[in-house]
């Protein structure tokens, strides 16, 4: 007598040895993504940038160790985070963030953040939107870089400049006046010592025109040959 065979057991229309791979590759799938979560946690945590997450409702979700070194606590909301922003900027931010969440969109914004030292840095934020299909806001990736140093060399830089142009614009108007007052008398008169004096004049006040000018060259960022970072170094 034949002996009775059993049926094999099938699942969603496959074999034991399908169902077998089938749940393999899951397994790999899922091996994947924890893997890729990891690496990624691992890259926020090693970051040395400030990054973190704010809700719509403006809870912030997430913040790495770089954040919280750089503002020295923990903080739940927007609200608290927008207290620690510098009063002079805090108007501007707020109103950047509120529109970003209202119609949904990346914004940049550059302030001053409260440190944990108690002094104020200034910070770049670049905020970018996580937006559903049908094109609601769930939360912003925010990305802060301290560029304080940077930009307290740019402004003592710009107040470098102004030092320097400010008087030798003054004694180029005062002698290209002057040029033009003897120019005009060169034209005007007939006498002999007139224009003698006038042509002095003119010579005289061209001699300081150039050595305003020089004056000028001497300031390195000035010369034909150098080079010039973002910040007013001078890279040559």
């Amino acid at each position: 007598m034949p002996s009775e065979r059993r049926p094999r057991n099938k699942v969603q229309g496959k074999d034991p040895d399908s169902r077998g791979e089938a749940l393999q590759a899951q397994r790999e799938e899922s091996g994947s993504a924890v893997a890729n979560h990891d690496f990624y946690a691992i890259i926020a945590a090693q970051a040395t940038s400030l990054l973190w997450m704010t809700t719509a409702e403006g809870r912030i979700s997430y913040h790495n160790p770089a954040w919280l070194e750089f503002t020295g606590r923990a903080m739940a909301s927007e609200d608290v985070y927008a207290a620690c922003v510098h009063e002079d900027d805090r108007h501007a931010y707020q109103e950047q963030v509120n529109h970003a969440t209202v119609q949904p969109q990346a914004f940049e914004a550059t302030y001053r953040l409260l440190h944990h030292s108690g002094a104020y840095r200034w910070i770049h934020d670049e905020a970018r939107p996580v937006i559903t299909d049908d094109g609601q806001l769930v939360s912003f990736v925010r990305t802060g870089t301290d560029v304080h140093d940077a930009k307290v060399a740019a402004e003592a830089h710009c107040r470098r400049l102004d030092d320097l142009f400010r008087p030798a614009l003054h004694d180029l108007r005062s002698s290209l006046g002057i040029i033009s007052g003897a120019a005009t008398l060169l034209k005007l008169t007939q006498k002999e010592d007139d224009r003698d004096r006038a042509l002095a004049m003119i010579h005289r006040n061209l001699e300081a025109v150039n050595e305003v000018m020089d004056r000028l060259l001497q300031y390195p960022n000035l010369r034909p040959d150098a080079a010039v970072d973002p910040y007013g170094q001078d890279l040559v």
